[in-house]
């Protein structure tokens, strides 16, 4: 699975996958939980955020604010990771942390177990776990990871209730493709 940037030939297919879909990847309004990013102005790839692994998400998130940055408040996913985002022009850092591991489903050959590959990641140190990129269309991108010989899981649908900046409350969702490293 994607584990770090030293998988660089995995890598380097997800991205050109992601270059020969450009016209397909578009960033809908204003940057997430209005940042100030147009459309004409988003990633020219699809980039969308990077997600930190972190032993300690209210550690994490300490460091970040001392630092100078401003975190979404924090979130729980429903398969035992918690989040907060640090907004940056046009993307994205996700501090992720297992935060509930008793909620970790069992795994599942044919889907994609967020929050144990997150645990089993951590066991190897913090860092750079995923690399997302945006789409409009997952489920092409799971074909098109496939066609590739990538091996790939079913699409990850999720929601969760996000609080914005303001401290009103909104259902976020998203479908997700994910793929893993070539052995």
């Amino acid at each position: 699975m994607l584990s770090s940037l030293s998988q660089d030939c995995t890598h380097s297919c997800i991205i050109y996958l992601s270059f020969l879909r450009r016209e397909n990847v578009d960033l809908i309004g204003d940057c997430r939980f209005g940042g100030g990013i147009q459309v004409a102005d988003a990633w020219h790839w699809g980039f969308d955020h990077l997600v930190l692994a972190v032993d300690d998400l209210d550690a994490a998130s300490e460091f970040y604010e001392e630092i100078g940055f401003k975190l979404t408040p924090r979130a729980q996913h429903p398969f035992g990771t918690g989040n907060r985002l640090v907004q940056l022009q046009g993307c994205f850092l996700e501090l992720l942390g297992v935060t509930q591991p008793e909620d970790i489903p069992p795994d599942n050959d044919n889907v994609f177990n967020f929050g144990a590959y997150n645990q089993d990641y951590l066991t190897r140190g913090q860092g750079l776990s995923m690399i997302v990129l945006q789409t409009k269309d997952a489920a092409a991108d799971r074909k098109d990871f496939s066609a590739e010989g990538l091996e790939t899981y079913d699409l990850f649908n999720f929601s969760r209730l996000a609080e914005l900046p303001d401290g009103s409350k909104v259902t976020v969702g998203f479908t997700l493709a994910f793929t893993a490293e070539i052995d």
